[in-house]
């Protein structure tokens, strides 16, 4: 998979895409998503992070000021990523040895309209969950 993006054409229940679709990996709404049959509880605190509970309760986790902080914290089930901001609204992700994961703009529509870019090459694996 080459990048996500977003289909917004029911505001209340955004759909990720693998590249532009027709593939979804998941239907979101304001609590809950349904990640390809599972059901995982979503949490979000623009001054704490934000979480996504899985039936099987594993936890993916952000950490920080969601709005403010330029370096924010993340673990995927025990693996850790950091996101950070390089400039203006351009974020990058690197996993826990430094390796260039995805990167994403916050600019022209910022996130409602995101396209996280993988630029792993072979180099870090990720599973569909951890792309979600």
């Amino acid at each position: 998979m080459k990048y996500t993006s977003w289909d917004r054409s029911d505001r209340d229940n955004p759909k990720l895409l693998k590249e532009d679709g027709p593939e979804t990996l998941g239907t979101f709404s304001s609590g809950s998503a349904d990640i390809d049959g599972d059901f995982w509880r979503l949490s979000v605190d623009q001054k704490l992070g934000a979480s996504a509970t899985t039936s099987d309760d594993r936890v993916f986790r952000i950490t920080g000021n969601l709005a403010r902080d330029k370096k924010l914290d993340v673990s995927l089930d025990g693996r850790t990523f950091t996101v950070t901001n390089e400039q203006s609204n351009d974020w990058i992700i690197d996993d826990v040895n430094d390796n260039f994961v995805a990167q994403f703009s916050g600019k022209n529509n910022g996130v409602r309209m995101t396209n996280l870019e993988f630029m792993h090459e072979g180099k870090v694996e990720l599973s569909t969950e951890e792309i979600v």
